[in-house]
């Protein structure tokens, strides 16, 4: 499809993944029903819930009737795999992804429809698009921590160069919307080792094929804090996150990334642009490398992290990584 746009007003597929999450599901749904932009469908992708989750589910199932629909599998043990096997069994011209345990603002996901079809309009269907927006942090009780997650943990949406993604992500799955000519892409890989999330992986095949990520500076949703995150934010500033920060093996969190990078190298290597061919490449050879040649392939292909701390210890550590972690 060439078009410049849709006419119709599109159906947005909402990808739900759970696991046990019985505490805050039914406010997160709830969040989802209320929603402005009523041309939805609800996908619920459960990976294995042992607690109230799959009650929940069903009361809300009888509620909405064809507005929710499950998505059946043996469970994967694994949040990225849920997220993107699910993404795969949707056909949809509009997909966000949803966490279990965050409130979405009533706006949400018209917000993210609305600078979705701007972009189409821009540069018509057939392109690979991403949008994201920014969340307000809170604790389980929904208490604001903080107005951004971006200030929160010293990080910025602007650093969207394939090389700066390949060392730092910057979109969170709970803000994303694609669209169909970016799930096709991400059908293209059902291979899902090394990969680090569902989001983080999204943000790569769009950068790497051409695609384009666009940042909605809003924030959507309550990012909920709370001893059952999957993933959460980490406040940077904070004596204790930069003490369990360094009590880490940074090179095992960098070779990580460069396993993540060949992942993608090999799963979408004729599809990538000649640049980010050149970059990826470049990033997935850090291991064979020497210590210069690693710095120098940072500055030449912009393989940083944000902020001179990161930087300084991104040096450090770089000079740790092993010749055997191949």
């Amino acid at each position: 499809m060439n078009g410049k746009g849709r006419e119709a007003t599109p159906v947005v597929a909402i990808l739900l993944a759970t696991y046990n999450g019985e505490h805050y599901l039914a406010e997160q749904i709830d969040s989802i029903v209320g929603q402005s932009y009523r041309d939805w469908v609800l996908y619920v992708s459960d990976d294995g819930s042992a607690d109230g989750t799959l009650d929940i589910i069903d009361a809300y199932r009888d509620k909405l009737g064809d507005r929710l629909k499950i998505i059946s599998h043996e469970p994967y043990g694994s949040h990225t795999v849920n997220f993107l096997r699910g993404f795969a069994a949707i056909d949809a011209d509009y997909l966000m992804a949803c966490d279990q345990d965050d409130v979405w603002f009533q706006e949400k996901v018209a917000v993210s429809v609305r600078a979705m079809r701007s972009e189409e309009a821009r540069f018509g269907t057939d392109k690979p698009l991403l949008g994201f927006t920014d969340m307000i942090v809170t604790d389980e009780r929904l208490k604001e921590l903080s107005d951004s997650l971006y200030s929160f943990e010293g990080t910025s949406p602007v650093r969207r160069q394939l090389g700066q993604l390949l060392l730092q992500s910057v979109v969170s799955g709970n803000t994303m919307i694609i669209n169909r000519a970016l799930n096709g892409l991400l059908r293209m890989c059902d291979e899902y080792g090394d990969i680090i999330g569902h989001d983080e992986w999204a943000s790569l095949v769009t950068t790497g094929v051409g695609g384009e990520i666009f940042y909605i500076d809003r924030p959507t949703l309550c990012y909920r804090q709370h001893a059952l995150n999957v993933a959460g934010a980490s406040n940077w500033g904070s004596a204790r996150t930069v003490g369990e920060k360094a009590r880490l093996r940074p090179q095992d969190l960098l070779m990580q990334r460069i396993r993540q990078s060949r992942r993608l190298l090999a799963a979408y290597g004729r599809c990538l642009d000649s640049k980010s061919l050149e970059v990826t490449t470049a990033f997935s050879r850090f291991p064979s490398l020497p210590y210069p040649a690693r710095v120098r392939s940072c500055f030449e292909y912009h393989l940083w992290k944000h902020g001179i701390v990161r930087k300084i210890g991104q040096l450090v550590y770089l000079a740790k990584l092993s010749h055997e972690l191949t």
